[in-house]
């Protein structure tokens, strides 16, 4: 059921091109905020994985002229990724294998990663034309959450993707809100790393 999400997570849609401004998002709802240099664009699916079982998909995307950020959240029914160690690894490599629908791409790294106690991985791929992606995924229970950078070869850990994946973080339910706005600083070298530890 999994391989319906060919049809789901892609993350190279046509976007307008961001504001430039760095700012913190927190969709409402979905337990997470993340920073994005301007205003992502939501796209919500439901995707039928069979005739009782639906996937709930919340996506937010930018595009700017050197990268293009995606965070998506994805709800499976609940049973569809398993609990076993094996299972979660087979659903992430399904959800990868999908993540760049009609493109050539080579793993050039993998790694494990925990945040919040939440086991995931971290991939670097490298696509056709010249591209890279940097992908994390983190499960949380029945809720996958995708974080996607894509950028020219060499850029995926340059100052603007290392912000993006050091800034994302769990949030609890209770300081969650629409949007936060508020504008935040220039990036400062150096200053951010990934929070994900290798396990």
């Amino acid at each position: 059921m999994l391989r319906m999400l060919v049809a789901c997570l892609a993350l190279l849609p046509d976007i307008a091109l961001a504001e430039g401004q760095w700012r913190m998002i927190a969709p409402e709802g979905l337990g997470y905020s993340v920073e994005m240099p301007g205003t992502p664009d939501e796209l919500v699916k439901d995707v039928p994985l069979s005739d009782t079982k639906v996937l709930h998909q919340v996506s937010h995307k930018l595009k700017t002229e050197t990268e293009q950020f995606s965070v998506s959240v994805l709800d499976f029914p609940p049973g569809v990724i398993g609990t076993s160690e094996e299972d979660i690894d087979r659903a992430m490599d399904e959800i990868l294998s999908f993540a760049i629908p009609g493109r050539t791409a080579t793993q050039r790294s993998r790694r494990a990663i925990t945040l919040a106690g939440k086991q995931g991985r971290e991939t670097v791929m490298d696509l056709d034309q010249d591209m890279s992606l940097r992908n994390q995924m983190l499960i949380a229970g029945d809720r996958v959450y995708y974080l996607g950078v894509m950028t020219a070869k060499a850029r995926e850990t340059g100052l603007a993707a290392e912000r993006f994946i050091a800034s994302f973080m769990f949030l609890h339910p209770r300081r969650v809100s629409r949007f936060h706005r508020r504008p935040l600083p220039a990036p400062t070298p150096g200053l951010y790393t990934c929070r994900a530890m290798t396990s």
